[in-house]
């Protein structure tokens, strides 16, 4: 799998994971609301035969009354995550 890194800023406007919308994205994550960033970063992979693509804002709840221990659940497993990724997006 691949990872992305990307600056968010004081205040990000662009799609994020929430509890409102996990449903929807686990049906259908349309490329077209993401942020180019995010875009960019799929089409890079799809280029390179990768299957999955850790985004954090994606793949971790930003929103919600579960998504602190989404968060703590998942910075655990950071680490790991970024250590054995075959390819780092920054």
């Amino acid at each position: 799998w691949a990872t992305l890194n990307h600056c968010w800023g004081p205040n990000p406007t662009f799609v994020r994971l929430t509890e409102s919308n996990v449903n929807a994205f686990r049906a259908n994550l349309s490329l077209d609301i993401l942020p180019p960033t995010c875009r960019d970063a799929v089409t890079f992979c799809q280029s390179l035969g990768l299957e999955f693509l850790w985004i954090d804002s994606l793949c971790i709840l930003q929103e919600g009354y579960s998504s602190n221990d989404d968060w703590l659940l998942h910075s655990k497993a950071m680490c790991r995550i970024y250590s054995i990724t075959l390819v780092k997006i920054a």
